[in-house]
């Protein structure tokens, strides 16, 4: 298991930088939690993560934050979700990536899947 992470992204793509210089290598699966306010928890959207997809599977799901109104990646909604509500959805998205990662290594056929990606 690998842990990586990119600060904000208000000003550009850091996933991709980091896919281009190496960073997901040796990884099989990527997963991401967004906070999001709810116009924005579509499963249409798009980010840098769908640069990632193309090399990877990927789990990127969005969890509304209650009360905030900016779109993700502005200094509003930075401000917005800067607070207990904030802290919550946090906690919420780390525990379902551990939840999903527990799954995923304990099935048989998904860990045979990654290591046959991994040698060929």
């Amino acid at each position: 298991m690998k842990l990586q992470g990119t600060r904000a992204e208000e000003e550009g793509g850091g996933k991709v930088l980091m896919l281009e210089r190496g960073a997901f290598d040796d990884v099989t699966v990527a997963m991401m939690v967004h906070s999001a306010t709810l116009d924005v928890v579509d499963p249409r959207g798009s980010t840098d993560m769908g640069n990632i997809t193309h090399a990877m599977s990927l789990s990127h799901p969005a969890i509304e934050v209650p009360g905030a109104q900016g779109m993700p990646h502005t200094r509003q909604f930075a401000e917005e979700v800067s607070g207990a509500a904030g802290d919550e959805v946090v906690l919420v998205g780390a525990l379902a990536m551990a939840w999903t990662g527990l799954g995923l290594a304990a099935d048989p056929q998904w860990r045979t899947r990654c290591a046959a990606s991994r040698h060929g």
